[in-house]
């Protein structure tokens, strides 16, 4: 996936509503739509594009990107999780790339994670009384 895609598909998951669909993606070969979804569990947003899940961010969490995401300037984050691969959107700038996304030389980039970081992006995400 194309850094303009995941860039796309992080604006439309902030910008529309739970039910709306993902569409219009740049770079890729398919006229596909995606659903956005609900999580139960922390009520957050999120969507699968081509086996990525894009989440937005816990505005509950008391983690670091929480509070930038319910602050009076609040940030639009977006996390790209695939399988132990994680990447970062926040605004407008991939902050952190995952397997998923190409860079201008073709190559993926990703940080593999070890489970105590793992289990930190996970309570960050879904619980909101993270530290």
């Amino acid at each position: 996936m194309k850094p303009s895609t995941a860039l796309s598909v992080h604006h439309q998951l902030h910008d529309k509503q739970v039910g709306e669909f993902i569409t219009n993606l740049p770079h890729l070969h398919h006229s596909k739509s995606y659903p956005i979804l609900l999580r139960s569990s922390n009520q957050c947003k999120y969507t699968f594009v081509e086996n990525t899940c894009f989440i937005e961010q816990n505005r509950n969490s008391n983690s670091e990107y929480g509070k930038r995401a319910r602050s009076p300037h609040a940030e639009k984050i977006t996390w790209m999780v695939m399988g132990t691969k994680w990447g970062l959107i926040i605004g407008d700038s991939i902050e952190e790339s995952c397997q998923a996304l190409e860079d201008d030389s073709n190559k993926s980039k990703f940080v593999k994670l070890n489970d105590k970081t793992i289990l930190h992006i996970h309570h960050s995400l879904h619980n909101s009384n993270c530290k």
